[in-house]
This record gives C-alpha cells, structure tokens and sequence, in this order.
C-alpha cells in the first residue's frame, strides 16, 4: 500500500459526499449526467463536476462518456440499502461515530475516549440524547445483524435451547434472524428502555409476537434469566472492568447458560480488520478487542471459563463461554 493510499483523507471524504448525495441511487436510475445530478441532488454543478472527476480518477465511478457517468463494483456498494452506503452517510450515525476518529490523539496521549473529549458527553448518552441518531445508529446496527446473523445460526446448535436472551440487542434485529430461522426459539431483546419502541416495531414486522419480548434495563445492574445468552459486539465496547460485570449478571441470572460472545477476538498474526476495531472502540467507548486469553481472564473474574472458540464464516469469532 502506497504511503497516500495510508494517509489521504480527500478521498474518504469524496466517497462520502456521493454517498451522501445518492449519487449511485440517480445514476442508477437514469440520471448520469452531471447538470441533471446537481439539479436532483441541490449541488453546484461546477462544484460537483469537480469532485465527480476526481471520483472517476478514483475508479469510485465510471465515465463511459465525457459528462455522463455509470456505476461499478464499488460504487454500487453507494446504493441506499446496501451497508456501506448507511456507514458512509454524513447525515447519519455512522459519520458522527467516524469524525471522533479525528480526535484519536487525545486518546492515545490519555488512554480515554476520545467520544466524550469531541462531543462533551459519552457515546450512549450522546446517542440518547439525539434520536434521529439513535435510530440511523440501530438502522447500521441492523444490517450488520442481517450480515451477520447467518453465520452465527450455523455455527451452534439451537436444537435443545428454549429461551434465549440478547443482551444488548439494539432494536432486536439479530434475535429476529435467529428466531426466524429457529421456529422453536422464544426470545427476549434486552437493552436500554428507550430502544422499546423501535424494538416492539421489528418484532411485530417479523411477525415474532408471542415469541419474543422486550425487555429494559441495564446489563450493569440485572439481566434476565435465559437457556443462552447473545452478546454480540458488546462486551468489545467496554473496559475490563465493566466487561466482566455484564457477564457476571449473566451469571448472577442462569449460572449455567452458555454465553455467546460473538465480536472480533484478537487471534494469532494481529489480523488488520480485528486491530482496526480495537483502534476503533478505544476512540469511542475505551473498549477493545480481546485476545482469547484476555475474555479467559475477564471470564474467570466473572465466574465462568471459555469453552470453544469458533471462528463464523462472516469473520468475526463466537467465544462460548460457560460456568467454571
């Protein structure tokens, strides 16, 4: 990798801009020449002329023709739908979460996230507090549950466990798609009491009344009683200390529940994707990504051991975890 493919950042920001403006989404539709695109999107045509040339140097996007443009392997990954697209947005979550990246200096000079130094508040309560963002947030949330919900429904066996809790589920998206694929499972989504309504919506459109609820409250304080716990990409999100009380309320709630602990453990050879997203829960929350050994420390603080690690077909790592 070239030393500016390492460090520019006109190019995410380009890439970002057309995401913004659906670029893909008009372009698709028949709308490929520029002064039409400035006209649909409310840009200055001279202006976007300009970044899209740049795009095109780029290979974000194809110029069959001088002025008029198409789409390629990359840009129709700009799609609205498509899960790059939601990331990308500058009007949703996922720009208000990656600009705190900016401030990674702080983090490293203090060993703190960064998200309360740019923002003036920590990441839930900010989140919380803005409810366009809270919803674009569980939205981001939810297409990573679709991606990776089918690898986590082939990696166990479902077939002697009747209840399960997801602990930290968001609006409940990944319990849907492991309900849906497992008829006889009953469920419970369990987080912050202001996610019930988003939550109470998708399971009614999953047609999931009647085998799973809703349930509020802090996994810091209690959780409810369960035959398996899903934490997926929770405990990453926290220090040791917070991390090994949530799965002590598992604990503390069905001591003999496997907990699956799904997110991307840290394995051997230091692999990028893994220790970019530790950079990138340090910034926002001081979590990290745990090696095996460090969820095997933080579990036998919390009473229980790791029992099988399996790595899913998506990339990230189910750590199973149960009673010492």
């Amino acid at each position: 990798m070239s030393t500016e493919n390492l460090t520019d950042l006109m190019t995410p920001m380009a890439v970002r801009v057309a995401a913004t403006l659906r670029i893909a989404d008009h372009i698709e539709a028949g709308e490929d020449q520029c002064d039409r695109l400035a006209a649909i999107t409310h840009s200055d045509p001279s202006t976007l002329a300009r970044l899209m040339r740049f795009l095109v140097v780029r290979s974000v996007f194809d110029e069959p023709e001088p002025g008029r443009y198409a789409l390629n392997a990359y840009s129709r990954r700009l799609r609205t739908g498509e899960q790059m697209q939601a990331w990308l947005d500058l009007e949703g979550a996922g720009a208000r979460i990656e600009l705190s990246y900016t401030d990674l200096l702080h983090t490293v000079r203090t060993g703190t996230a960064a998200w309360e130094h740019f923002y003036g508040k920590p990441m839930w309560e900010d989140f919380a507090e803005r409810p366009a963002q809270d919803e674009s947030f569980n939205r981001l949330m939810e297409l990573h549950c679709q991606w990776l919900a089918p690898s986590l429904i082939e990696a166990y066996d479902w077939s002697n466990v009747g209840h399960i809790v997801d602990v930290g589920g968001g609006n409940g998206a990944l319990l849907a798609e492991i309900l849906g694929a497992q008829p006889h499972l009953k469920g419970t989504v369990f987080d912050q009491p202001h996610l019930e309504a988003q939550a109470s919506n998708l399971i009614q459109q999953s047609g999931l009344d009647g085998r799973c609820s809703f349930a509020g409250g802090s996994f810091f304080d209690a959780v409810p009683a369960a035959d398996v716990y899903v934490l997926a990409n929770v405990l990453h999100n926290w220090p040791d200390a917070e991390a090994t009380k949530i799965l002590s309320r598992c604990v503390d709630a069905a001591p003999d529940a496997p907990i699956l602990n799904v997110e991307w453990a840290i394995t051997d050879g230091n692999p990028l994707r893994e220790t970019e997203m530790d950079l990138r829960n340090l910034v926002l929350m001081n979590g990290k990504e745990r090696t095996v050994g460090e969820l095997e420390d933080i579990g036998h603080e919390a009473g229980v051991a790791v029992r099988k690690v399996v790595k899913l077909k998506s990339g990230l790592s189910m750590v199973i975890m149960g009673s010492a």
